[in-house]
């Protein structure tokens, strides 16, 4: 893990260009949760609104291609220019990723939010740093990825580390660390004067998880969320390569992409896995809540959503993947725990941190998370679970726009040694 050398010096305009763009994100977060919340709650009491799904796809999908620009690249193009600026992020990029994330949710794809919140933080910050500081475009769209991702999920000190990991896990660029703590603090206390509050979970805690039984069952558990954050990642990138392989048009994707979505559920006789998955008016759907509590999922919940979300980001959904790995990993662990006899609670926590953190490959934004949500006495066994998850997951990332990740081997030895 290296720092670059040649960073541009911090200086006070720039912290205070952090949190006017944390002010912004955290109002756009605060603006797009209350609305997220009233399109779930539509969608949950006009099931029919469903059957829109193919057709509100590929109408998201022909607004991109004809007012977007670049901006129908999303995360990655944030990313793109963190790591080498060059276009830029347009300023039309926050507005259409808001009305089509919202679309997404209406109609009842199986999406999540935090790509909305990163890309409307990107997109503001890029338009701050036009107005005020060009030279400082990498420092600001920092920020804004922390203080969209800090307000979105009330996760601050995770949001700034996620900012400064996402783009190059190799190098990370501590220089720019305290701008995206600025930023990602600032939109976090915005979002909340707005009157928005966020899910909490909450686990029982027993130091007798530190003890070898437990450990053993945890760091196999967490392998085998390394390998469903891999799976997850593979699955989406194999739908979207099967589009491109076969030329199938840009906004015909959603129409099949949406189809079978439809024809998915009406096969398991069940909505629980469309949307945001975070809450149901339903007392017995299978949620990211209830995946903490005994029975709170079948023993394919984590499955089907994998299928319908890769299904739905891999044909251009728009949305993002970190609530839909969250609600993945946290089904998952339900299951897990009968099977090796430990707390549900537990492993809920533990799948959903280690599934979204290996996929993405952000190991120390994943431990901060997990604290965040869940209490600092969790730092050890995130720090284990983590660190297994992510070797396990190897090579495959989330986002393209990463720097790669290579997996070091042993130099082979010479025939004569």
């Amino acid at each position: 893990m290296a720092v670059e050398p040649s960073l541009p010096r911090i200086r006070p305009t720039d912290l205070l260009l952090a949190g006017l763009i944390g002010v912004l994100s955290g109002s756009a977060s605060a603006l797009f949760l209350s609305l997220l919340e009233k399109v779930t709650r539509l969608r949950l009491e006009n099931t029919i609104l469903l059957m829109g799904l193919p057709l509100a796809g590929a109408l998201m999908v022909f607004i991109f291609q004809r007012f977007g620009k670049n901006a129908a690249r999303g995360t990655n193009l944030i990313l793109e220019q963190i790591q080498n600026p060059s276009e830029g992020v347009p300023k039309r990029m926050a507005p259409l990723i808001l009305l089509g994330t919202l679309a997404s949710h209406l109609f009842g794809a199986s999406v999540g939010r935090e790509g909305t919140a990163v890309q409307m933080g990107g997109g503001l910050a890029s338009m701050i740093a036009a107005w005020f500081a060009p030279g400082k475009i990498q420092v600001l769209l920092t920020s804004g990825v922390a203080a969209g991702f800090g307000s979105v999920f009330g996760t601050p000190v995770a949001g700034a580390i996620f900012a400064i990991e996402v783009p190059d896990r190799k190098n990370l660029h501590f220089p720019r660390l305290l701008p995206a703590l600025i930023g990602s603090f600032t939109g976090d206390w915005t979002c909340r004067a707005w009157g928005i509050t966020h899910a909490t979970y909450s686990i029982s805690f027993t130091w007798d998880i530190y003890t070898f039984p437990f450990l053993w069952k945890l760091a196999a558990c967490s392998a085998a969320f390394g390998i469903t954050g891999a799976v997850f990642v593979y699955a989406a990138r194999s739908v979207q390569g099967t589009a491109q392989r076969l030329r199938i048009a840009l906004w015909l994707r959603p129409v099949i992409g949406g189809i079978l979505v439809v024809a998915v559920c009406h096969a398991l006789h069940t909505n629980d896995y469309l949307g945001i998955g975070t809450w149901s008016p339903n007392p017995e759907s299978v949620t990211l809540s209830s995946a903490f509590i005994p029975e709170g999922a079948s023993p394919w919940s984590w499955l089907w959503k994998l299928l319908l979300s890769t299904l739905c980001i891999g044909t251009g959904f728009k949305g993002g993947e970190v609530t839909p790995l969250f609600f993945i990993g946290a089904t998952l662990g339900n299951q897990l725990a009968g099977l090796f006899g430990i707390p549900v609670d537990i492993t809920a926590a533990l799948g959903f941190v280690c599934v979204f953190c290996s996929a993405s490959h952000t190991p120390f934004a994943g431990v901060m998370l997990g604290m965040e949500m869940f209490g600092l006495w969790s730092a050890p066994l995130f720090v284990m679970g983590n660190w297994i998850a992510n070797r396990c997951c190897g090579a495959s990332q989330l986002y393209s726009a990463q720097k790669p990740i290579r997996i070091d081997k042993p130099p082979a030895k010479g025939k004569n040694e």
